[in-house]
């Protein structure tokens, strides 16, 4: 047992740190990968955010009329790439069935085949009134 003010360690002290030490260098290792995942969601949830304000701001935030804005993380990219496709809308009819697609959204899109692919989505507003809006990605 280390007396006051000693720097000896209590009983066992060099099997506690080595265990300690072996566990905190298991999390440091597996921070990285798990930070990357939560920026990735984050960046997702920003770009959602941001193009639902997009959207809204082009009918100056008159919910009569809808509005919707596309992108993509690139507009060329190769076979087997992922790319972010991402869309967010305003003034759309949010009951269950009305539009096919949710107010905003994002997904990662890989394609194994090369060409040109058009990504439109349609959207009815409440008063009946549709709007509808597109990219394209060319994938080599």
């Amino acid at each position: 047992m280390a007396r006051k003010g000693s720097r000896e360690p209590l009983g066992g002290g060099e099997a506690c740190c080595g265990a300690l030490a072996a566990g905190l260098g298991a999390v440091l290792l597996a921070v990285p990968v798990l930070a990357s995942a939560d920026a990735q969601a984050d960046l997702t949830d920003q770009t959602r955010f941001l193009l639902t304000r997009e959207a809204a701001s082009r009918v100056n935030f008159d919910v009569s009329k809808p509005s919707c804005v596309v992108m993509t993380s690139t507009k060329t990219a190769h076979v087997g790439q992922a790319f972010l496709f991402a869309w967010g809308s305003f003034g759309i009819d949010t009951t269950p069935g009305k539009n096919g697609w949710t107010q905003n959204g994002a997904y990662n899109i890989i394609v194994s085949t090369p060409g040109t692919y058009q990504y439109k989505l349609s959207f009815t507003g409440a008063g009946g009134t549709s709007t509808s809006c597109e990219t394209r990605v060319v994938v080599k």
